[in-house]
């Protein structure tokens, strides 16, 4: 557990830094597995949690796919959470069939404007291990002036 925490850490603060440059790492794999389902509570489109890793450049691709927004409800952000376990907590506030699947130990908030894409380096010399992540998109209703969530599935983040 302890191994796995240092991992999250790790990932955590080098998904803060750009990529500094071609470091190769073909002998690392990444594998992405979803699990559980996201849920809705604004619109129709339920958001989407998927994962690459290109071993070129050693970085992995977190894509947080939500609807855009519309008629007074514009999404605000991408908010990836990540955990070193899955859970499942409901999380009635936020919607009837919402689950948070992960732990949570680390949110990285990413602005609309940013895009839909978490990029993370991965140093050649990380410790393999598991992850857990989730996303959230984040809409704000200027009639009413409220603030709604959206999850996706749950994604199986496992370096080796």
């Amino acid at each position: 557990m302890r191994t796995l925490f240092h991992f999250a850490a790790v990932l955590a603060t080098l998904s803060l830094i750009p990529v500094l440059g071609n470091a190769q790492c073909t002998n690392r794999t990444v594998a992405f597995t979803s699990y559980g389902s996201g849920c809705t509570s604004v619109f129709n489109t339920v958001p989407s949690l998927a994962g690459k890793f290109d071993p070129t450049n050693c970085t992995m691709y977190l894509d947080l796919s939500a609807f855009g927004g519309c008629c007074n409800t514009f999404l605000r952000n991408r908010i990836f959470a990540f955990g070193v376990r899955q859970t499942s907590l409901p999380v009635p506030f936020i919607g009837p069939k919402c689950v948070l699947l992960t732990s949570s130990e680390l949110f990285v908030v990413l602005p609309v404007a940013a895009g839909s894409t978490l990029q993370i380096p991965v140093p050649p010399a990380a410790p393999a291990g598991t992850l857990y992540a989730q996303g959230a998109a984040h809409y704000f209703t200027t009639i009413g002036l409220s603030n709604d969530y959206e999850l996706t599935n749950g994604l199986s983040i496992t370096l080796q």
